[in-house]
């Protein structure tokens, strides 16, 4: 009684044919569950909510806020979840069906929601050290990247001209994604050599080339990108406190920023006072009740009296020596200027007394 037009979902009813309307109906039964209703209205009420705080922050960044992955992100995230979930005709309000566009925008979505996720975590100092970890090594392969397609089409074109009789290789598409899941390892070696239907025309040529293949992509470019991978993983562990705190400071001043001038002057805190003292004298539990964690006498005597390292100790030992290198320059020149000033007298007295003077420039 009833047919589907579309034909590539099963079982799903678009429409009642006449000679059955009687009985069922001119209009199909809705084909999803009591849920699927309330779900669309709370996602466009959060998906509106978001827009709107995305359109705030838009309005107060300006050209900066395109200049941030995660607002565009959130932005498309938001925009395509709008799209998958309202009705655009009565089919879809009648059955709960969407439109082909609706189903590729619902996994765009879908992928720009957990990847919303991964930068959103990106912020947190515990989870955000792993997340730097995968952009280090994310720009470093885009780095690497041109050598690397450059390998890519190379062997993918080859393989196209040698085995074009091969569904896999049958066009130059394809056998660039044949040949990048090969790199891989997964080179299904029967189903390329020794399968009946699409023997290999050329084999000399065909396996050299898969020799080749396997040297240079499986093993020595995989490695080097692995080498890569460490060497950045590597250096990111390094500076892994200075690169946590710096998310830190980071995330505070996007918070900040965020908001009005009118509510950072009002609101953020510019100033503050802090007695460490003031109950010095009360129960012990009362001063850990009242205690900070960051501010206390131990932090701000480190802050006022930091530890030095061993080069920071050398620096004042070599600043202090130039010093008394200088002082000693000077008590050396107030020398020499007292010791010519006797000598003038001296001369003075030996020529009031007619003593023969001889002088001596020697240093000995």
């Amino acid at each position: 009684f009833v047919y589907n037009t579309t034909a590539t979902i099963p079982n799903v009813c678009t429409s009642i044919l006449p000679v059955a309307q009687d009985k069922w109906g001119s209009t199909c039964r809705p084909n999803y569950s009591g849920w699927q209703p309330v779900a669309a209205v709370i996602i466009l009420v959060l998906a509106g909510l978001n827009l709107v705080k995305e359109a705030f922050q838009l309005f107060s960044q300006r050209l900066s806020y395109f200049r941030s992955t995660t607002n565009i992100i959130e932005m498309a995230l938001y925009i395509l979840s709008i799209l998958v979930v309202i009705n655009v005709n009565d089919f879809s309000r009648a059955t709960g069906m969407r439109e082909p566009w609706q189903w590729q925008c619902g996994a765009a979505a879908l992928f720009f929601s957990w990847l919303g996720l991964l930068l959103f975590i990106q912020n947190f100092p515990r989870f955000g050290i792993f997340v730097l970890m995968f952009n280090d090594v994310l720009w470093t392969f885009a780095s690497f990247f041109a050598v690397f397609v450059l390998f890519i089409l190379g062997f993918a074109l080859s393989f196209y001209v040698l085995l074009m009789n091969q569904v896999a290789f049958s066009q130059w598409w394809k056998s660039i994604i044949k040949t990048s899941v090969m790199m891989i390892g997964e080179f299904e070696y029967d189903g390329i050599f020794n399968s009946v239907p699409t023997m290999v025309s050329y084999q000399a040529v065909t396996y050299t080339l898969f020799v080749v293949f396997m040297i240079i992509m499986s093993i020595i470019i995989m490695n080097l990108l692995v080498g890569l991978a460490v060497d950045d993983i590597k250096g990111v562990q390094d500076n892994a406190e200075l690169e946590r705190l710096a998310m830190q400071v980071k995330l505070a001043l996007e918070v900040e920023f965020t908001l009005p001038q009118i509510f950072r002057r009002r609101f953020i805190r510019q100033s503050r006072s802090f007695f460490p003292n003031l109950h010095r004298r009360k129960h012990w539990i009362v001063r850990w009740f009242h205690s900070e964690e960051h501010l206390n006498h131990r932090t701000i005597h480190d802050a006022l009296n930091p530890e030095k390292s061993d080069l920071q100790l050398i620096d004042t030992k070599v600043e202090t020596m130039g010093r008394k290198l200088g002082d000693l320059r000077s008590m050396v020149h107030d020398m020499q200027e007292r010791n010519k000033g006797l000598e003038s007298m001296l001369k003075a007295i030996a020529t009031n007394l007619n003593v023969e003077w001889e002088e001596n420039n020697d240093d000995d």
